[in-house]
Parts: structure tokens; C-alpha cells; sequence
């Protein structure tokens, strides 16, 4: 037998987005839940959660669900990390807890809401994490660090640095773990990892995963999946790769100018002015020719994100007023 992705977002929906059982397993295992609060039962809710925009994938979250006691769990799982990821699910977070508050309701009647991000991405470069592959974010107190608001709760996994671990009350966290990162398209039986057979949701999440239990319109899907982030890809990075490069031209005008202008005063005073003029007009036409040369490529909200400057500034720029 053989395995598809199940990264993949449509395998990782056909696993997590149907079966209840394993979803309930992958949360009890990932998320900060003391045993007494762990997820009994659930039930599937709309997964949208954000408006369209031009990124598909960056509309909906993969898995939406509520449990017994009104907590909610958005469950998403990243092939690549962007800079705005966690604005993004922090967002996701906060709209989906404002929203449970219909008009009449008690703000005590609010339930949690908890993200699961799973990347097959590292983010956190630093040495000082190299061996760190789970972040919690909640709401604390500065100080008092065990003092916290459990409303909100995000979670991120850098699926990559995962190493499995030989703790008895993690077995399942190591046994999901490994199936999301060591389980690719092509695998076969005989190489995956005896555990993972002998666990029967992890024996379920894996003949769910196999070959031949997609159906060709699933399958057609799934293809469809894998080229639609390759030409995201292909999108972010030849952006990415013209705003390196008009930085660079830039940069490179404006210290010509700055030469130029100082030369010509002929002072100390007028060499100094001229590299700081030069290197000021530099900057300004380096913004703006970045922001221009994207345009095709990003919508004006990602550009303004991309720069941080605010929206009504980009679109100026944009429109030629500038």
C-alpha cells in the first residue's frame, strides 16, 4: 500500500475534517488542555472564518469545530510560514470569539476559542529555540506569568524540528506528530513506523491517508491542491525577489546622487547636505518603486502589510499621487 501527503489540504480535511474521533485525539494531544478539560465530543461548523480574498488558502481555516461545553477549535495545517501568519490566526481567534456574542447575550457567556496551526515550516530562527518546536500563546500577565486569561489560546507547531519524545503522557502528541511529518506522498506500509499501526487512530488516520481510498474527484482535488500553492509560491517569491532588487537600485541611486550633489557644493556643508538629500530622495523613490513594481502581484492591503505603511499611503502611490 501506498500513502498520499497528508499535509495536503485536502487529505488532512478527509483525515481530521471527518473523522471526529481523530480530530478529538489531535486536539487532546496538541493543545494546553489540563485531563479533567480534555475534548469529550465534537461537533463540524462552517470553516469559514475570514472574508475571500485573492490567497484561497488564506480564507479558511482547514477544521472548525465546537465541543460540548461551546469551545471552539480552529485546526489548520501550513506548508509555508508568510511574515502575517500569526496576525492572521490571531485574527481568525478574536473573530470567531466576538462573534459567539449575539445581541442580547452576556459577555460571561463567552467560551474559549483555541487555534491549532500545525507548519511544515520553521519560523523561529534563533539558536536559543533550535530544539523548540511548540509555542503556546495566551493572554498573561507581564508580571505574574501564572496569571493568564484562557479565553484565547493559539498554538504553533514547527513541524520540521519535531524529534519524537519518550514521554508516557505525550505518546499520542509523538505518534500524531510523526504521522504529519514523517507520512509523504509516495510511502509505503512497509516503511512506516510500527507505532503508528499498533495505535488504532493512528491505524485509522493512515488507511483514511491511503491511496486508493480517494476517489478520482478527490484525487483530482488533491493534485489541484499541490499546484495551486506551487503558484502561490512562484507569486510571493518573485515578489519578494523584485522588492530585493528595487531596494538594491535604491539604495544604489541614492548614494550616487548624494556623491553627486556633495561634489558639486564644493563644502564640507554642502557634502553633507547633498549625501543626506541624496540618500532621503533615494529612499523615497526606492519605496516608491518597490510598492509600484509589486502592484501586479500583491493586492494594496498585502503591499501596505508587506511595508508597513498605511493603506490610504499606498494607495496615493498607486493611483500616481504622490
Amino acid at each position: 500500500m501506498r500513502y498520499l501527503d497528508p499535509k495536503n489540504d485536502i487529505a488532512f480535511k478527509k483525515i481530521f475534517g471527518v473523522h471526529k474521533d481523530l480530530c478529538i485525539s489531535l486536539l487532546n494531544a496538541l493543545l494546553p488542555l489540563a485531563k479533567e478539560n480534555e475534548i469529550q465530543s465534537i461537533e463540524y461548523v462552517d470553516s469559514d472564518v475570514l472574508p475571500e480574498n485573492p490567497l484561497k488558502k488564506n480564507s479558511v481555516v482547514d477544521v472548525r469545530c465546537k465541543d460540548a461545553l461551546g469551545r471552539e477549535f480552529l485546526v489548520e495545517m501550513q506548508l509555508y510560514w508568510s511574515k502575517g501568519f500569526k496576525q492572521r490566526t490571531l485574527y481568525n481567534v478574536t473573530k470567531a470569539y466576538s462573534s459567539q456574542l449575539v445581541s442580547g447575550a452576556n459577555f460571561r457567556d463567552l467560551k474559549p476559542v483555541y487555534a491549532l496551526c500545525i507548519i511544515n515550516d520553521n519560523f523561529e530562527e534563533s539558536f536559543i529555540y533550535r530544539d523548540k518546536y511548540l509555542y503556546t500563546y495566551t493572554l498573561r500577565d507581564s508580571d505574574a506569568r501564572d496569571l493568564q486569561m484562557e479565553d484565547l489560546c493559539m498554538v504553533f507547531v514547527e513541524l520540521p524540528k519535531f524529534k519524537p519524545e519518550n514521554k508516557v503522557q505525550e505518546k499520542m502528541k509523538n505518534l500524531w506528530l510523526s504521522f504529519l511529518k514523517d507520512i509523504k506522498e509516495g510511502t509505503r506500509s512497509e516503511d512506516v513506523d510500527h507505532d503508528l499501526f499498533e495505535n488504532e487512530l493512528t491505524k485509522k488516520a493512515l488507511d483514511t491517508l491511503e491511496e486508493m481510498s480517494f476517489s478520482r474527484a478527490e484525487r483530482l482535488s488533491y493534485e489541484k491542491m499541490w499546484d495551486d500553492i506551487s503558484k502561490e509560491r512562484t507569486v510571493i517569491f518573485d515578489a519578494e525577489e523584485k522588492i530585493a532588487m528595487n531596494l538594491e537600485r535604491g539604495r544604489a541611486q541614492g548614494r550616487a546622487e548624494g556623491r553627486v550633489e556633495g561634489r558639486a557644493e564644493g563644502r564640507v556643508e554642502g557634502r553633507a547636505e547633498g549625501r543626506a538629500e541624496g540618500r532621503a530622495e533615494g529612499r523615497a523613490e526606492e519605496k516608491i518603486s518597490n510598492i509600484l513594481g509589486v502592484r501586479n502581484l500583491l493586492s494594496p492591503q498585502q503591499i501596505a502589510e508587506a511595508f508597513k505603511l498605511p493603506l490610504e499611503e499606498v494607495e496615493k502611490i498607486l493611483n500616481g499621487n504622490y
